[in-house]
Order: C-alpha cells, then structure tokens, then sequence
C-alpha cells in the first residue's frame, strides 16, 4: 500500500542515499522535525555526495595508478586499426617485407596491450573491492 508524503509517493523502501545519511528508515514520516523541503533534499544529495567522496578519497592513490596505467595503454589500443590498415595495404602493393615488419609490431603493440589491460583490470577491482569493504 502507498503512503502519500508530503508532496511525493512514499514507497515502503529506502534509497541507499537516505541509508548513508539518516542510519534507519527514511521514509518515516512520522518525524515532524525533519525538514523535507526542496532544499533539504539538495542539502541531503550534498552531504552524500561529500561523504561518498570522503570514502573514496582513501584509495586515491590506486585510483590514480589506474587511471595513468590506463593513459599507458591508450597509445597500444589506438595503434591497433592502423596496423591492420597498414598490413593490408602492403599486402596489396606486394612488400613482404613490411608487412612481416607490421605483423610483428602488431604483435608487440598487441602483447603490451593486454599486458597493460590485466592491470587496469587488477587495479580497479583492488580499489573496488577496498571500497567496498570500507563501506560494510
């Protein structure tokens, strides 16, 4: 059953929001000294927001090294279209030779690649995982 409240639906369950600020059920209605204007609704958004970022602040670092092993990589994964490109307009002009040259920097450009992928994977997993813990 539906509860009219103040303005909007009540629903008999609670946003994770409201569970982070509030400890217990939100969508009491019964408290007559909880402000639920427009404004403290902003208010409530903001202090979550902050204090979501306040968790995930302590593990920056990782963050960090995440997003720079992903900037390492990002030259690797681009190279990709071209080297296939070039391999078959070679291949279509008839230089083995450079599209064996090709080939084999395909290859490296290939390996560092996924090498550089199983670490963006590792690290942001790790920073979620700590994360989470963080927050039980």
């Amino acid at each position: 059953e539906r509860k009219e409240g103040k303005g909007r639906e009540a629903f008999p369950f609670q946003s994770m929001e409201e569970t982070l600020l509030h400890g217990e059920d939100a969508n009491d209605d019964d408290d007559d000294d909880v402000d639920d204007t427009e404004g403290s609704r902003t208010e409530r958004k903001r202090k979550t927001k902050w204090s979501m970022l306040g968790v995930v602040m302590h593990e920056k670092i990782w963050i960090a090294a995440g997003c720079l092993v992903l900037l390492v990589r990002m030259p690797f994964s681009i190279s990709m279209p071209y080297f296939q490109s070039a391999i078959l307009s070679r291949l279509k002009d008839g230089n083995g030779h450079a599209v064996w040259q090709n080939v084999k920097l395909m290859f490296l450009a290939g390996t560092l690649d996924a090498f550089l992928d199983f670490f963006c994977v590792f690290l942001f997993s790790l920073t979620k995982s700590k994360i989470m813990w963080r927050l039980r």
